[in-house]
């Protein structure tokens, strides 16, 4: 608990720090490291990872909707995604090309700068190695959360409708 004030305050100089980052030029060291950043964070892996996610829904689907479609061809579908997912996210206009603006825009190079630092020391690894399991279980923790907050944001809707005289 100690340390929670500390991660607050560099949370607030951080981001006092990223308001004048528009003003600074998008030099090419700049971009240099906050593309060793993002190789170092493994930030490609995480997008890797939502495509999986998003292709294991889509093939379950698929596999209720038509079930007549042999299984090898849910290998191609997956091997086709990867592919084209590395491969957008590395090619002109792709993903990292859109990512180092938007680091640009947030961070400015000390920043970035700092981050590189922080991700070379042990704790910083071991950020980086939990990443995509604390993302995937987010995301799961959000979905599931939405799921039990429907019903409570239903039934205060249709009070509030009711209170008007209009039942829903």
């Amino acid at each position: 608990m100690r340390r929670m004030p500390a991660v607050i305050i560099a949370l607030a100089v951080l981001a006092a720090s990223s308001v004048s980052c528009a003003e600074e030029a998008l030099t090419d060291a700049k971009r240099a490291d906050i593309e060793r950043l993002l190789q170092m964070t493994d930030a490609l892996k995480i997008g890797q990872m939502f495509a999986s996610t998003a292709t294991r829904q889509f093939e379950q689907t698929l596999r209720k909707l038509r079930p007549d479609i042999p299984a090898e061809l849910f290998g191609m579908v997956r091997e086709e995604v990867q592919k084209t997912v590395d491969e957008s996210m590395v090619a002109k206009g792709g993903l990292i090309d859109q990512l180092i603006p938007l680091y640009h825009r947030y961070f400015s190079h000390d920043d970035i700068k700092a981050m590189i630092a922080f991700y070379s020391t042990p704790v910083g690894q071991k950020t980086i190695s939990l990443m995509p399991q604390m993302a995937q279980d987010s995301v799961a923790l959000g979905q599931q959360w939405a799921q039990r907050m429907r019903p409570v944001l239903e039934q205060r809707i249709k009070a509030r409708f009711k209170q008007r005289g209009i039942d829903i």
